[in-house]
C-alpha cells in the first residue's frame, strides 16, 4: 500500500521530486505489477516535461522496478535515469533475468516477457540497492515470518534434512511491553509521531528466545540456507546475493550499464523501509541522496551516504507474526497498527556495521 511508504515519498516530494505511487491490486498479476508503473510513467509524462524519471520499489516491487525500465526502453518511451531497490528479494524461478529456464519457473510467460536473460543489458541507469542484516546478526527466529521460511515442502528424492541445530548465539535484548506504551528507541519519536502518555522502558535477557532446534513435519524439509543466513528476515534477500543478481551478474546475464550502490545495513525487511521509521533507517542516509546524485550529477550528494560507511547501527522491529503490526489502522492515514498506544507487543532489536559499496559496471 502506498499509504504505508508515506513518510519517504512526502519526504522526497519535499526535497523536490516529482512522487508517483500506483497502486496495484490485492490480487495482482506480475503484468499488472510491471505495467502500471510503465503506464504510470507514461501519463506523468503526458501532464509535463521531467528531466529526469527514476524508479523504485520495496521486496518484489525492486526487481520489477527493473522490469518496468526494461519495458519502457523496449517501446522507446523514454530511458530511466536510476533504480532504487529497497530489500529487492532475488527469486531465482520467478522474478530475476532468465527465470524461464529455472526449472521450477513459477511462471514462464512472465519471466520471457518481463525477466528476459538480456533485460539489466537494456539499463543504463544507476542502480542502489537496500538491504538488511536484522535477522542474521540476531537470529531466524526474530522473523516475523518464521514459521513459514523454516521448513520447505520437499521436492523430489534429494538430500531432506527434517531437523536444524543451528550455531550457537549472543543472547539477546528484547524490549518488554510494561502496564504503558513501550517505545522502541528515543530516536523513534522523532520520526514525524509522537506517542501519547507516559513510556515504559524495560529490558530483560532473552536467554529462553535463544535460537532452538528446528523440526519440520513429514514431507518438509529444513530451510537450511535460510536458517543459516536470514539476512533482513525474508527470504531470497541476502545482501550480497541480491546485489550480484541484479548489478553484477555472471555471463551469460548482461549486466546494466552504469554505477551500482549497496546500503547494508541492519534494518529488518519491513520495519526499515515502511512509515516514519523507515525513513530514518533508508530514506534519509540511503534513498535521498541517492536520487540526488543520480538527478543532479553531483556525486558530492552521496557523501552523507558514504560517510556513515562503517558506523555501527542500532535497529528494531516489532515481534508479531506476519504483517500485522504494519496494517493500516484506517485507509485515510498513514498510521499502522505498531504506531498505536493499544499494542504493547515487544520490540527486539540489532546491531550491525553500515557497509556501502560502489561498484562501476561500466
Amino acid at each position: 500500500m502506498c499509504l504505508q511508504y508515506a513518510d519517504t515519498l512526502m519526504a522526497l516530494a519535499d526535497s523536490g521530486f516529482w512522487v508517483l505511487c500506483p497502486a496495484i491490486s490485492f490480487e495482482f498479476s506480475i503484468a499488472e505489477w510491471v505495467l502500471k508503473s510503465v503506464v504510470a510513467v507514461d501519463w506523468a509524462m503526458a501532464k509535463g516535461q521531467f528531466s529526469k524519471i527514476m524508479l523504485g520499489g520495496h521486496s518484489g516491487g525492486g526487481p520489477v522496478a527493473l522490469s518496468s525500465g526494461y519495458i519502457l526502453a523496449q517501446r522507446k518511451l523514454t530511458e530511466v535515469s536510476a533504480f532504487v531497490l529497497q530489500h529487492p528479494g532475488a527469486v531465482s524461478s520467478l522474478n530475476v533475468p532468465g527465470c524461464a529456464s529455472h526449472t521450477r519457473s513459477q511462471d514462464k510467460a512472465s519471466c520471457e516477457r518481463f525477466f528476459p536473460a538480456d533485460m539489466l543489458g537494456h539499463l543504463k541507469g544507476p542502480i542502489l540497492v537496500t538491504c538488511g542484516t536484522f535477522c542474521g546478526v540476531t537470529k531466524a527466529q526474530n522473523s516475523n515470518f518464521f514459521h513459514g521460511f523454516s521448513c520447505n515442502k520437499a521436492h523430489g528424492s534429494g538430500t531432506c534434512l527434517q531437523t536444524w541445530a543451528p550455531p550457537s548465539a549472543s543472547p539477546l535484548v528484547v524490549a518488554q511491553a510494561g502496564a504503558n506504551r513501550t517505545v522502541p528507541a528515543e530516536d523513534m519519536l522523532q520520526n514525524g509521531w509522537q506517542f501519547e502518555g507516559s513510556e515504559s522502558w524495560r529490558r530483560r535477557d532473552a536467554a529462553q528466545n535463544e535460537p532452538g532446534v528446528v523440526t519440520c513435519e513429514e514431507g518438509y524439509c529444513t530451510n537450511g540456507p535460510w536458517l543459516q543466513n536470514p539476512s533482513d528476515c525474508m527470504i531470497d534477500t541476502v545482501c550480497e546475493d541480491v546485489f550480484n543478481t541484479f548489478v553484477r551478474p555472471t555471463h551469460p546475464i548482461a549486466p546494466p550499464l552504469g554505477e551500482g550502490v549497496l546500503y547494508k545495513h541492519c534494518g529488518e525487511h519491513e520495519f526499515s523501509v515502511m512509515g516514519p521509521y523507515g525513513w530514518k533507517q533508508e530514506g534519509l542516509p540511503a534513498v535521498r541522496p541517492f536520487l540526488k546524485a543520480a538527478a543532479t550529477g553531483d556525486k558530492k550528494e552521496m557523501t552523507t551516504m558514504q560517510g556513515i560507511d562503517g558506523q555501527e547501527q542500532t535497529c528494531w522491529m516489532q515481534k508479531r507474526p506476519g504483517d500485522s503490526s504494519l496494517k493500516l489502522e484506517s485507509m485515510d492515514q498513514a498510521k499502522m497498527r505498531y504506531m498505536s498506544l493499544s499494542d504493547h507487543s515487544p520490540w527486539v532489536s540489532a546491531t550491525d556495521k553500515v557497509e556501502v559499496v560502489i561498484a562501476v559496471i561500466a
